[in-house]
């Protein structure tokens, strides 16, 4: 792992998202996220337990990296598409986290 990856609220955009069986109900699996950074332009592994049900139209947004401050040992598997090897594949650099889209609260 590591967790200088991506800074905390990076914005990134999206390559490829893995799925666990049974939308990771169970949450027996890290589901593999590969994104590229919107600021250094590096490409990096996120493990995430969350299936966000990612669709091929947000790879056309920015979502914002959110580091995984309570890391578990409870998984132990990264769920693939094998049918996207050719992604899942590689030798990027991972980090646990999610992905979502932070927006400031409004000034009050």
């Amino acid at each position: 792992m590591d967790t200088k990856a991506l800074d905390p609220l990076e914005e990134i955009k999206l390559l490829y998202s893995g799925r666990a069986p049974e939308n990771n109900q169970q949450q027996d699996y890290y589901i593999q996220v590969v994104v590229v950074s919107m600021k250094s332009g590096d490409t990096v592994n996120i493990l995430t337990t969350i299936d966000n049900g990612f669709s091929e139209m947000d790879g056309e947004r920015v979502f914002n990296f959110i580091p995984d401050l309570s890391p578990s040992e409870h998984y132990t598997k990264i769920a693939r598409d094998p049918k996207f090897d050719k992604i899942a594949d590689n030798k990027f650099p991972a980090i646990l986290g999610s992905i979502g889209v932070y927006r400031a609260a409004p000034p009050q």
